[in-house]
């Protein structure tokens, strides 16, 4: 099955164009119908070499579609998911140029490498981006160690300090509604409290060690995305971290298609809606699969009952 997106619309029509081509004897069908029907219009038949040249550039834009696939699909249209598709896009693209049956589609193959650095390269510089994908349950810290390896440490430390600045004043309210604990009188308690217990210092460091060894234990976890795949120690803050810098768009290819919901909603015959019915018949248009699913968990316990 086919899933087209406008921006793959050339590749994807190659493909379905391959597809039928290998089929039987569906290439002289074709070209009985080119040559009877478009050839006064300069159009010529499909010979062996066209069909090389259509495979050869399927096998090179293969990873660039693939990419724009995956930063288009409405379940993984996060900004940390735009530094690892892309990367993934490159290293094919490379390892393509190592082909040596590549015939007609080679100087598109440069053309894409040189155009990557040129496009994307400075991406792998950008914190925030890095940090999008650090935070990430299917990447995490650990897929910085291949993409973006001089950055880790970094990334870990900037994680870590937004991560602290969040926790501590947290902690730091909740001792303050405390109730405030009496001296000791018993000298061997004082001993052992002025020893080892925790000062507020210590405290601090302890947070720093918990975040940064749940960063470097953190491993990716592939699937959709759940509250339990973020790390267990303070998971409302790492929840919180990942919407901030996750909730960015990698494509505009979701806010396109709200566009054209919100067309097939606000039609000639529903011109005199008022905005707060627009605004609710979208929402319910945009989200009705999750209604679905919502009324199906229902249905399924109300059987159980």
């Amino acid at each position: 099955m086919f899933y087209f997106y406008r921006w793959n619309s050339l590749y994807d029509c190659v493909v379905v164009l391959l597809e039928a081509l290998s089929v039987g004897d569906q290439l002289d069908a074709i070209n009985t119908i080119l040559i009877n029907h478009y050839q006064p219009n300069g159009v010529s038949p499909i010979t062996e070499v066209d069909i090389r040249v259509l495979k050869e550039y399927k096998l090179v834009m293969q990873p660039v579609a693939q990419c724009l696939d995956m930063l288009q699909v409405e379940g993984k249209a996060y900004m940390g998911t735009l530094l690892p598709s892309i990367w993934l896009m490159k290293v094919s693209l490379e390892e393509q140029s190592q082909n040596v049956n590549l015939l007609y589609a080679r100087p598109l193959l440069q053309a894409l490498l040189r155009g990557f650095e040129k496009r994307f390269g400075h991406l792998f510089e950008a914190d925030k981006l890095l940090m999008a994908t650090a935070l990430h349950p299917n990447f995490t810290l650990k897929a910085l160690e291949t993409i973006a390896p001089e950055k880790v440490e970094k990334i870990k430390n900037m994680i870590t300090r937004e991560l602290r600045a969040i926790i501590e004043p947290r902690e730091e309210q909740q001792q303050l509604g405390q109730p405030t604990m009496q001296e000791p009188q018993d000298l061997d308690t004082r001993l052992f409290n002025k020893l080892f217990a925790r000062g507020v210092a210590n405290q601090q460091q302890d947070v720093r060690e918990v975040l940064r060894k749940s960063m470097e234990e953190w491993v990716p976890s592939q699937g959709e995305l759940a509250w339990s795949l973020f790390p267990c120690q303070h998971r409302e803050m790492w929840v919180d971290l990942f919407i901030k810098y996750n909730t960015s768009l990698p494509s505009s290819a979701s806010v396109e298609r709200l566009f054209s919901m919100a067309g097939d909603v606000l039609r000639a015959k529903g011109s005199s809606l008022d905005e707060v019915s627009f605004e609710e018949l979208v929402f319910l248009k945009g989200n009705i699969d999750l209604l679905e699913e919502m009324g199906q968990e229902d249905m399924d316990e109300e059987e159980d009952l």
